[in-house]
Formats: C-alpha cells, sequence, structure tokens
C-alpha cells in the first residue's frame, strides 16, 4: 500500500501534468480537435473525455457507488466544459485525499 503523502504527490502531479495538456490542446483549433490523431485512433477531445471519465468513474467508485456507464464527449463537448469538469474532479479527488490525510 502507498502512504498518503504518495499519493498526495501523484495526485499533485496528475493535475500539474491535466492542465499542462488542456493548456496545450486549447491552441488547436475545434478541427483539430476533432481529427483522428493516427490511423484507428480517436480524435483528442474524445481520448480527455475518457481521461476524465476514468477519473470520474473511480471516484465514484471510492465513495462506494457502483457506476455502469462513463461520460462522453455528448456530456463534454468541447475543450471548456472538459476543463470545467476536470477542475470539479481534482477538487473532489483533492477532498478525498484530504480525508484520509
Amino acid at each position: 500500500m502507498i502512504s498518503v503523502a504518495y499519493a498526495h504527490a501523484l495526485f499533485d502531479y496528475d493535475a500539474w501534468a491535466m492542465a499542462r495538456v488542456l493548456d496545450t490542446a486549447e491552441g488547436l483549433s475545434p478541427d483539430e480537435l476533432g481529427r483522428p490523431l493516427l490511423a484507428g485512433q480517436p480524435p483528442l477531445l474524445p481520448t480527455l473525455v475518457h481521461v476524465l471519465a476514468a477519473a470520474v468513474i473511480w471516484g465514484r467508485r471510492w465513495e462506494g457507488e457502483s457506476p455502469t456507464a462513463l461520460i462522453g464527449v455528448a456530456e463534454v463537448p468541447s475543450l471548456a466544459a472538459l476543463r470545467e469538469r476536470w477542475s470539479a474532479e481534482a477538487a473532489a479527488w483533492r477532498a478525498r485525499l484530504d480525508a484520509i490525510g
């Protein structure tokens, strides 16, 4: 099991890295965000929404829920919406970690 301090450090790194990714993505046009990255790979926006969805579902599981579906681009249709949802989810994760130490 990892220490609480290490869990905080991992969260801090994740928050820093996602902020950098979102800042970089803001330099892209909507067309670029919607274009597949490589043949057979999804576009960047759905990929980033998937990362958010994983954080959301694991947070809900931490809280004892059993979600059956991930959020998708329909719920987070733009980079601005993604940044807003990511900020809220990061705050929820910070609160979860603060609650354990």
